[in-house]
């Protein structure tokens, strides 16, 4: 268990950087910050190399990664939400949100 811990992040705003910053904080664990992403490829090689580890949705992980519970508080859950004009989306917008989802929420092979 290394202290402070080494994180990898997307920019400041993204969901999953405040929602890991925030539970490290309530469970008392000093992060530090190895490296500031623009990139989920950029993180997980990052994640790879050994730098940190990232408190992204396991549908963002790749073989290779390794899923770390032990000696970390739980992320909350997350929730993708859109917002458009209209009664009904687009068909491209539709498409997009599809992908999305399926791309953050499906199920990654990890090891636990």
């Amino acid at each position: 268990h290394q202290r402070p811990l080494p994180l990898a992040v997307f920019q400041e705003g993204c969901v999953f950087r405040v929602a890991g910053l925030a539970a490290l904080a309530q469970a008392g664990i000093e992060p530090v910050l190895r490296f500031t992403g623009h990139s989920a490829t950029g993180i997980r090689h990052a994640v790879a190399a050994g730098l940190a580890v990232t408190p992204l949705p396991r549908g963002m992980a790749q073989p290779g990664l390794v899923a770390v519970r032990q000696g970390l508080p739980p992320l909350p859950a997350t929730a993708l939400v859109a917002r458009w004009r209209g009664v009904e989306p687009l068909a491209s917008a539709a498409h997009l949100l599809e992908l999305l989802q399926r791309q953050l929420w499906a199920p990654a092979a990890l090891p636990a």
